[in-house]
């Protein structure tokens, strides 16, 4: 950097002063002496000013971009410096797809762009990008603005903070499918294996398949079997369903809802909502329904009664499953926590729907005891007294949390009862 770079950042020579004091040690009248010394520490100090101060944006890569030594080889051979992207952090990006929606002409097939999609979600890089001319080397490398152009859109950052940050879309997006070049799509997997990225998500899409990351949804209030708004699932094809658990702590909003919060503030140790893990034919069109009923306005968008977060779900066994959730955003609706975790136990409907299960799975006293006994074997912890099976004890087990509804089914050798 030059004294004149230095004099456009617009520091101050009293500042500048005070950076050579601090930084060097060296005083305004001996710099003639140690000049190099103290320049190379302002120089490090200015730059870090212009990240930091300067551009308030991040820049979200997806694709190509990815790989740094290859944008710094770029931006060589363009005249521009290198080092004009720092890696923030790996982010997600929600209610969006992979696609190679457009044939370059400089990668000579295929290239990459992200497409809206709900329920979807594509893995890339936040970046910082130098102010100076970092997002003008962009815009040259991605043709923006006549090809690409710039997009914000909310990420969510390894945090699990949600983050305003810049990317590159088609201009004009064709939705249809060209194939990548074997080296474009090598670029992009090594890219991927370097920041530990989803390669599978990739190859999807560089086969034309682009799925939603689940096709689940983890419910525990008034859309569960039996409950008043249950009719809004059964109208989107469920294919499974079955009783579930999730980490974190459920709030009685005081006008008849839970919210769920996984905020480590209010979640307390080994805390967790029962509730019912749901897959579906259509995720993208129950998502849409399920926005509008849960007030959740769209990611990066304010005012929303509940937000949708990706989690994990444990359905049975040792295997978690991912789902997606509807999690309080208003605090103030948190009026009385419920200690127990399960909406039914709250409102005095559990029993009930145990009962409803049981004739389902287990009938009579004898099927219940022979379910029982085939638990046992499969689960050697479970230490019953053999005089003690019975349907009464299966149903207190249930009850209780000891069993689940899914070792239930598994012992029954059926799938999960549907609406």
């Amino acid at each position: 950097m030059t004294v004149l770079e230095i004099s456009s950042a617009r520091i101050p020579d009293r500042c500048l002063c005070e950076i050579v004091r601090n930084v060097s040690g060296v005083s305004w009248h001996d710099c003639d002496e140690r000049w190099p010394t103290w320049l190379s520490a302002v120089n490090s100090l200015v730059t870090e000013i212009a990240f930091m101060s300067i551009s308030a944006s991040y820049y979200f890569a997806y694709g190509s971009n990815l790989d740094t030594a290859d944008f710094d080889r770029w931006c060589g051979e363009k005249g521009y410096g290198t080092g004009l992207l720092r890696k923030r952090s790996w982010a997600q990006l929600f209610d969006h797809r992979l696609a190679f929606s457009h044939f370059s002409c400089t990668r000579g097939g295929g290239a990459l762009n992200v497409e809206p999609y709900p329920g979807g979600m594509v893995e890339g890089v936040l970046f910082e990008v130098d102010p100076r001319e970092g997002w003008e080397a962009l815009d040259r490398k991605e043709g923006a603005p006549r090809y690409y152009q710039r997009v914000p859109l909310a990420v969510v950052d390894q945090d699990g903070e949600e983050i305003e940050a810049i990317t590159y879309l088609v201009k004009q997006p064709k939705h249809r499918h060209v194939k990548p070049t074997d080296a474009y799509l090598q670029l992009v997997q090594n890219a991927y294996e370097n920041h530990d990225l989803e390669l599978d998500i990739l190859n999807a899409a560089a086969a034309g398949h682009s799925e939603p990351i689940t096709d689940a949804i983890f419910i525990y209030g008034t859309l569960m079997r039996g409950q008043c708004r249950a009719a809004h699932i059964r109208e989107h094809g469920v294919q499974y369903v079955c009783g579930a658990a999730c980490p974190g702590s459920l709030w009685d909003t005081g006008s008849g809802f839970p919210g769920i919060t996984f905020d480590s503030e209010h979640t307390y140790a080994h805390e967790c909502v029962r509730g019912e893990y749901l897959r579906t034919k259509n995720l993208p069109a129950l998502l849409e329904r399920l926005d509008r009923i849960e007030g959740f306005r769209g990611f990066g968008k304010g005012g929303s009664l509940f937000h949708r977060r990706l989690t994990t779900v444990e359905v049975g066994g040792k295997k978690l499953r991912p789902a997606w959730v509807y999690v309080l955003a208003n605090a103030r609706l948190k009026s009385e926590r419920i200690p127990s975790g399960c909406w039914r136990t709250h409102y005095g409907l559990a029993q009930s729907h145990f009962d409803h299960l049981l004739k389902v799975y287990a009938r009579c006293e004898g099927k219940a005891a022979e379910l029982l006994q085939i638990m046992c074997r499969l689960n050697p912890w479970l230490n019953l007294e053999q005089d003690s099976f019975g349907m009464n004890t299966l149903k207190e087990l249930l009850l209780d949390g000891t069993i689940t509804e899914f070792e239930m089914v598994r012992a029954a050798g059926r799938r999960p009862r549907l609406w």
